[in-house]
Order: C-alpha cells, then structure tokens, then sequence
C-alpha cells in the first residue's frame, strides 16, 4: 500500500518480503517487481536517518532490494528460533528457523 504514515524514524516488517517475493496469499504485484514496490513505499515513510529492518528467512538474500534505494547498510544478522506450531514455540532443533535481520537507515 501507499497509506503509510510520513516522517517514521524506525520501520520494522518480519517476513513480509519473501512472502511478496514468492507470491503468498495470491499479492500482487509479487515476485522482484512487488519487493522493489514494498520497500519504495516502506523507504519514502522513514524520515531521513530513520531505521527499517526486517526479518526474512534466509532462502533469499534481500540486501540487493535494500541497496537499491536511499538506504545505507548497517549490518545484517544471522539469527536462529524455534518456528511456532500450534503447541507454541518449538524448542525441538528439526524446527529451528534460520533468519536474517537487516539494518538499513534511510540516507
């Protein structure tokens, strides 16, 4: 969407863009053109010095969207969680989910 509120100073999505890169829940635009799309629209609510991060699975590296626009890399970090089943979070290591966390700030 293009509603988002003006002049954010931080910016936070958890698995959003690989949901939009992979066409979940039938998005559209989806795939390259619908990431680039989100983050252009995520990008222009930060205000200038503000923060977005977010947090994908690491089946796709997103710092290439990220770059793209007037943002500045900070760091990214590889994390790790137990996945939440209907039991609550797992604590079994079969479900361990590998994510990474992006830290840009908008130049």
């Amino acid at each position: 969407g293009t509603n988002f509120p003006d002049n954010l100073d931080f910016a936070y999505c958890k698995r959003v863009l690989g949901n939009i890169l992979t066409g979940e829940y039938d998005n559209s635009p989806k795939g390259e053109e619908g990431v680039n799309l989100a983050i252009n629209n995520i990008s222009r609510a930060i205000k200038r010095g503000g923060i977005f991060c977010a947090v994908e699975k690491v089946s796709a590296n997103f710092a290439p969207f990220f770059e793209r626009r007037d943002l500045k890399f900070l760091f990214i970090y590889h994390i790790q969680r137990g996945e939440i089943n209907n039991q609550g979070r797992s604590t079994s290591a079969i479900m361990v989910g590998q994510y990474l966390v992006y830290y840009y700030q908008k130049i």
